[in-house]
């Protein structure tokens, strides 16, 4: 899947910008993430005979790793903010039936994401500005 938009927005004059000021900063931050989880389930069912009717199990791995930039710039000219990350995530499963294994799924998914806006205070209190976004995952499926 892959996504892009751009938007533009303004400012109306009766909107006094002046009263609602941020202080000049300027922030930039990179966190990073791990996780890791799983599952495991099963069931059995049996008759009078104690002989098994089903006999059922499933168990799941995933994983994710991945990585967040954000820019933050706060002054009297511009405002910007910008955002990106990426993604990988990966997931292994298993069912088997009687003891027996049915099938195996594998699944790999690596994602990117930016978005971005824009502010500029170039002419008296009219702001000008953009937003841009794009976004992209892709999913690989196997069953073994």
């Amino acid at each position: 899947m892959l996504i892009f938009t751009i938007q533009g927005f303004s400012q109306i004059k009766e909107f006094d910008l002046s009263r609602y000021q941020l202080p000049e900063l300027e922030r930039r931050t990179l966190e990073f993430d791990f996780n890791l989880g799983g599952d495991n389930s099963g069931m059995e069912l049996r008759d009078d005979f104690s002989e098994y009717i089903i006999d059922d199990a499933h168990n799941n791995f995933n994983g994710n790793v991945g990585a967040r930039y954000t820019y933050y710039l706060n002054n009297n000219r511009f405002q910007k903010q910008t955002y990106a990350s990426v993604y990988l995530r990966s997931d292994f499963g298993n069912h088997k039936n009687e003891g027996e294994l049915v099938f195996k799924n594998f699944q790999f998914s690596p994602s990117f994401n930016i978005d971005h806006v824009s502010r500029n205070y170039f002419s008296g209190d009219y702001p000008t500005g953009a937003r841009i976004h794009f976004a992209c995952r892709i999913a690989i499926t196997a069953r073994l």
